[in-house]
C-alpha cells in the first residue's frame, strides 16, 4: 500500500516537471518569437524613413571650393591690393570649413541619426534609449552653426553682388555676433556631454535592435562610410579649430582696429576651450574601438627644487652581489658596506677592492630617506620612484641599500651614503 502511494507521488511530481518544462519551452519559444516579429517590424519601419535632401541648401553649391574657383564664376576680378586678398582667402577658409562641418557632420548626426531615431520611439521602438545622452544639444548646435555659416554668405554674396568700387566684406560684426554669443557655449555644452556619450555609445552596441538601426544610419550615403562615433566627435574638433582660423584671419589683416577686434574674439574661444575640461582628455580611434584616456593629475605638484634635491643627494653604493648581476662586479674581497676606508657595523669584507672601482658606482636613492619612508629604496615621491624603476629594470628585484652607519663609521659616511667622489 505504501509503496504504491510512493509510485503515484512519483508520477504525479514527474507530470508536474513535465508540465513545467512546456510552459517554460512555449515560453522561450513564444519570446522568441516576438523577438524576431519585433526585428523583423524594426527593419520594415526603417525602409520606410525618408531623409531629406541636404542639397536644398543655398550654401551646399559652395562647398569644396576655393575663393580664386567662386571668384572666377562670379566673373569677379580679384583687387590690386595683396593683403586685402589674402584676408579675404582666410574670411572665406572659415566660412568653406564651417558650410563643410554643418553640411557633412551636424546635418548628418541630425537628420539621419537623430530624428530617425525619435521616429522610431514614436512608433514604440527603442523607446529607452536616451537621446540627450547620445547626442546631448546637438539641435542647438546645428542651429547657431547655421545661422553662423549663413551669416557669413550673406556677406560674402553681398560682397559678389556690390559694384567694383563697394567697400570690403564686414566681417567683422558677425565675427563678434556668433562669437560672442552662443556658438563658443553651445560647443562647450556639448564637450562636457561627449565622454559620457561615447561610453553610453558602446554599451548600446550590444543589444541587437539599436545595432539594426546603427547599420540602417550608417549605411546612408550621406554619412560617407563614417560611424557614429567618428561623427560624434566632430564638434570636438571644431571648437579647437576656430582659434586658429581666426589667428590667419588676424595675421592678414592690415587695420588696426580689425586686429584688435579679431585678436580679442580670439582670445574669448580660446578661453572658451580652456574651461572646457575635455580638453584632459585624449582620442585614440582604433579601427573597432574609440579609446579614450585622460590624464591623471598628481593632487600636490612636485616641485623642480624637490626633484633637484632627490638628484643631487648623496647616493649609496650598490651591493657587491647586485654589481655581479650588472656586470659591475668588484675584485675579491670587495665590501658591500658604504665606505671604502672604514668598515661600518654589521657590514662585511674590506673596502680596499672598492676604492679601486668607484667609477663603477650607480646612483640610488638617498639610504636616509629610505629608512624614514620604511621602503628599501624610500620611493617618497616621483624622482625617487623613477630612480628604484630604472634601477630594478637593469640590476633585478633584489636590490639593498648599503648597511647603515656605526659607531666606528667614518663623519664622512652618514646612514650608509657614500659621499666620495667619482
Amino acid at each position: 500500500m505504501l509503496e504504491n502511494e510512493r509510485m503515484e507521488d512519483a508520477t504525479e511530481v514527474m507530470s508536474l516537471k513535465n508540465s513545467c518544462l512546456k510552459i517554460l519551452f512555449l515560453t522561450i519559444f513564444k519570446q522568441g518569437k516576438d523577438k524576431h516579429k519585433h526585428i523583423s517590424d524594426l527593419e520594415q519601419r526603417l525602409s520606410s524613413v525618408k531623409i531629406t535632401d541636404f542639397g536644398g541648401y543655398e550654401f551646399h553649391s559652395l562647398k569644396g571650393k576655393t575663393w580664386n574657383e567662386v571668384m572666377a564664376t562670379h566673373r569677379k576680378l580679384p583687387t590690386d591690393q595683396v593683403d586685402l586678398r589674402k584676408q579675404q582667402e582666410a574670411v572665406w577658409e572659415l566660412f568653406a570649413s564651417e558650410c563643410t562641418y554643418f553640411l557633412d557632420h551636424l546635418l548628418v548626426l541630425k537628420m539621419i541619426f537623430m530624428n530617425t531615431l525619435k521616429y522610431l520611439q514614436t512608433h514604440e521602438y527603442l523607446l529607452d534609449v536616451d537621446s540627450w545622452r547620445l547626442f546631448a544639444n546637438l539641435e542647438e548646435l546645428s542651429q547657431t552653426s547655421y545661422g553662423f555659416v549663413s551669416s557669413l554668405f550673406a556677406i560674402i554674396k553681398d560682397y559678389f553682388d556690390a559694384s567694383e568700387t563697394s567697400p570690403p566684406m564686414d566681417f567683422i560684426s558677425v565675427l563678434a555676433k556668433h562669437f560672442r554669443g552662443s556658438l563658443c557655449q553651445s560647443h562647450q555644452t556639448y564637450c562636457l556631454n561627449y565622454s559620457a556619450a561615447v561610453f553610453y555609445l558602446e554599451s548600446l552596441k550590444q543589444r541587437e535592435d539599436f545595432g539594426i538601426y546603427l547599420k540602417w544610419c550608417e549605411q546612408n550615403e550621406q554619412c560617407r562610410r563614417l560611424h557614429l562615433a567618428e561623427l560624434l566627435v566632430a564638434p570636438l574638433h571644431r571648437l579647437t579649430r576656430y582659434p586658429l582660423l581666426l589667428k590667419n584671419i588676424w595675421k592678414r589683416s592690415t587695420d588696426s582696429t580689425e586686429k584688435i577686434m579679431i585678436y580679442s574674439i580670439k582670445e574669448k574661444v580660446e578661453k572658451s576651450i580652456q574651461s572646457t575640461r575635455f580638453l584632459d582628455v585624449y582620442l585614440f580611434l582604433f579601427d573597432d574601438f574609440l579609446l579614450v584616456t585622460k590624464t591623471k593629475r598628481n593632487k600636490k605638484p612636485r616641485s623642480r627644487r624637490h626633484c633637484s634635491d632627490v638628484l643631487t643627494a648623496p647616493i649609496p653604493l650598490i651591493p657587491a652581489d647586485s654589481m655581479e648581476r650588472l656586470g659591475l662586479a668588484p675584485a675579491a674581497g670587495a665590501s658591500s658596506g658604504c665606505c671604502p676606508d672604514r668598515r661600518p657595523s654589521g657590514a662585511g669584507g674590506s673596502g680596499e677592492a672598492l676604492r679601486g672601482n668607484r667609477g663603477q658606482q650607480l646612483p640610488l636613492t638617498p639610504a636616509d630617506r629610505a629608512e624614514r619612508s620604511g621602503s628599501v629604496l624610500g620611493a617618497s615621491n616621483w624622482c625617487e620612484r623613477r630612480l628604484q624603476h630604472r634601477l630594478q629594470v637593469r640590476a633585478g628585484p633584489a636590490l639593498a641599500v648599503g648597511a647603515s652607519s656605526g659607531s666606528g663609521a667614518s663623519n664622512r659616511c652618514k646612514r650608509g651614503q657614500c659621499w666620495q667622489q667619482v
